[in-house]
């Protein structure tokens, strides 16, 4: 790993198969912020730059506690003197007045959790029953800017016939399926599944469905509650789940993963069969957003669930 002059690591790292932001102190990379290729400069967290931008100047004493997995600010950050506050996971901001370290202080980021995660009356919040509302997401990045366009299904024209295609869609994080009209629009379509993926897809990059902010623990750390090599994990609280990722687990909400899952394997009344294709070596059903976005193939009938809609032979 390249250091720089006064023994610190530099914050972005580039291997053979990727480029990552690491913890300018201890080298531990970031790893919500792999990229798909070392081509591809990786977006590092707002606390990792501030670490960054202070070590390159000595100023290495009372360094901010960053999340190891964004790179982003911990909720609650504290001093040497035993002083901690709460802070905007962004943007670093102090949010609370700062009081003695072992005075009770929840630092909660989930706007929608007005108590600690660790609470045991978090199961019992309304919050937890609310899976297709708004909630907080994770800002994870993209392969290619153009995958953050919005959805434009584009205008009729003589020279060019309707056709369908995919775009990817940064609230499922996924790529779905539309109809072009034939002209227009913007370069967020691709004539495959396959062709989104590998462009706006990362690889290795995970997270929970709805691209949903995963469970912090009382410090604002994101809870790793599984690892390869029986290194230390921590338990899901209640309302959650463990969901593994390419290299450790998450703590996902429960019932948003539930529905998702049921929404990607949906089924079909009177034993009709949902449409499906077959992409890279790999068959699975044919998804969309809405049925207005008439991607259902001739002869079968699209029909819409709570986040996604899927298409049903006769």
């Amino acid at each position: 790993m390249r250091c720089t002059s006064n023994g610190y690591f530099e914050l972005t790292q580039c291997f053979d198969s990727y480029c990552v932001c690491v913890d300018p102190k201890t080298g531990l990379e970031a790893g919500s912020t792999r990229t798909q290729t070392n081509k591809i400069a990786p977006k590092c967290g707002t606390c990792h730059l501030k670490q960054s931008s202070q070590v390159a100047r000595d100023l290495d004493s009372n360094l901010p506690q960053c999340d190891s997995i964004t790179g982003d600010y911990q909720a609650k950050q504290c001093t040497n003197d035993n002083t901690c506050w709460c802070v905007d996971t962004k943007t670093g901001v102090r949010t609370r007045d700062p009081i003695k370290k072992n005075s009770e202080l929840n630092c909660g980021n989930d706007p929608n959790l007005s108590f600690s995660i660790d609470s045991p009356s978090a199961k019992d919040s309304p919050s937890f029953s609310s899976v297709t509302g708004d909630f907080e997401r994770e800002d994870y990045p993209v392969g290619d800017p153009v995958c953050k366009l919005p959805k434009a299904k584009g205008t009729r024209c003589s020279g060019n016939s309707s056709k369908v295609q995919w775009y990817f869609d940064t609230e499922v994080f996924d790529c779905l399926a539309f109809r072009h009209e034939g002209c227009g629009g913007n370069g967020n379509r691709f004539d495959s599944i396959s062709n989104c993926w590998s462009k706006c897809k990362l690889a290795d990059m995970g997270g929970c469905a709805g691209s949903r902010k995963a469970a912090r623990n009382s410090k604002g750390e994101t809870i790793i509650c599984s690892q390869p090599g029986g290194m230390k994990q921590q338990s899901c609280p209640a309302g959650y789940k463990c969901q593994n990722q390419a290299f450790f687990g998450i703590c996902c909400h429960a019932a948003t993963e539930d529905l998702y899952l049921k929404n990607y394997r949906p089924t079909c009344s009177n034993n009709g069969h949902t449409s499906q294709i077959t992409s890279g070596g790999i068959t699975m059903n044919i998804l969309g957003k809405s049925c207005d976005d008439n991607f259902c193939p001739t002869g079968t009938t699209c029909h819409k669930l709570e986040v996604l809609a899927h298409c049903c032979s006769a």
